[in-house]
């Protein structure tokens, strides 16, 4: 089985002047990006197996995942190697689904944006009945920031046969 765990970026704040990649995370985002990684540690947890991390290299997914880092604690260990990829910037659901074809790792965990992360767990089968346990709202409503989509396929991954096992919105 093969996993792949779709991270959109916490909450960002949108200071005049300053790019699109560049902008960073405001207040909200901040709390958000850690109550991402203690979900996260329980998705990661619950598989116990190791896996890797492509992180987009806008500035906003970069302050989520080093906020996520801290409360993963001794699952940081599991992970086999993590990258920051230009190409996971805005990515297209194509690019997204070409990463998650090529990877070796039994578990691959992407931060990155909408619309191509919403684009590709859309795609999965169970997406239409994937529904947030705290909120109660379906992830076809939309995929908000600091939301948490776990795909599954059977070896190797292809989304023809994957399904969403899992949908949190971290906040």
């Amino acid at each position: 089985m093969s996993r792949v765990i779709l991270i959109r970026h916490a909450k960002s704040d949108y200071p005049p002047g300053i790019p699109d990649h560049d902008r960073p995370l405001n207040a909200r985002g901040i709390r958000n990006a850690e109550a991402v990684g203690v979900q996260l540690a329980e998705v990661l947890h619950a598989s116990q197996t190791p896996y890797a991390a492509g992180v987009s290299t806008a500035r906003r997914a970069q302050q989520t995942w080093d906020l996520m880092s801290a409360p993963l604690g001794e699952l940081q260990e599991a992970c086999s190697h993590t990258w920051n990829d230009r190409s996971l910037y805005l990515a297209e659901s194509h690019t997204l689904l070409e990463l998650a074809e090529a990877n070796s790792a039994p578990t691959l965990v992407i931060v990155g944006h909408n619309p191509g992360l919403e684009e590709v767990a859309t795609m999965a089968a169970g997406a239409d009945e994937a529904r947030d346990r705290a909120s109660g709202r379906m992830l076809t409503e939309k995929l908000p920031t600091s939301s948490i989509v776990v795909l599954e396929s059977p070896d190797p991954w292809r989304i023809t046969e994957v399904t969403v096992v899992d949908f949190r919105i971290c906040r």
